[in-house]
């Protein structure tokens, strides 16, 4: 990461490759409109600034040949933010006008989504009354392609599906993109 620890305005898991505190700050209101060239990101997003701002967005879907989500006034145009060119990565930007989220992909939208909720998990406590992220800039991609964790599922708990399935949301939502289950015939 290209910040101290003093500098970064959010603590990221895994941390980002770079992160560049900006002046001011965007503040989250019943106006807004969420815009995205990928409706099941934007409806996810949605559902976390409601949880944790109480706000209920409206998500309006553009069709676009590159992965973006803006939060901001209404409009329709595509960010003038550049995706990076890393597979899975993303830019995140927060300024007084808007958060924008580029990717070169899908996967790198949703990473860009899940650092946004983290964010959001760690400036406001659920419900809050008002919601203000500060300004930042974010660029992040992965150093490896595969990412994850192995369960032992041969040896001691016996592990529901609705557990595996919770297991797998959190790991995404880690950025992580592999889980393996070892099961070994006994």
């Amino acid at each position: 990461m290209n910040t101290t620890r003093s500098e970064a305005p959010y603590t990221i898991f895994p941390a980002v490759r770079e992160m560049r505190p900006g002046d001011g700050s965007f503040a989250l209101h019943g106006e807004l409109r969420i815009t995205t060239s990928h409706t099941a990101i934007g409806n996810r997003v949605a559902a976390t600034i409601e949880g944790h701002a109480g706000l209920i967005l409206r998500v309006v879907s553009v069709e676009d040949t590159v992965p973006w989500l803006r939060i901001g006034a209404p409009g329709n145009a595509r960010p003038a933010v550049s995706a990076p060119e890393h597979t899975q990565g993303y830019r995140l930007e927060v300024t007084p006008e808007a958060i924008v989220i580029v990717a070169p992909d899908e996967t790198g939208l949703y990473y860009g989504s899940c650092t946004l909720e983290q964010m959001l998990a760690t400036t406001a406590p659920a419900r809050a009354v008002a919601v203000e992220l500060q300004s930042v800039r974010i660029l992040d991609y992965p150093a490896l392609p595969w990412r994850g964790v192995m369960v032992d599922c041969s040896r001691g708990r016996v592990y529901s599906l609705e557990y595996l399935k919770s297991l797998a949301v959190m790991l995404s939502r880690m950025k992580m993109n592999v889980l393996q289950l070892y099961i070994e015939h006994t």
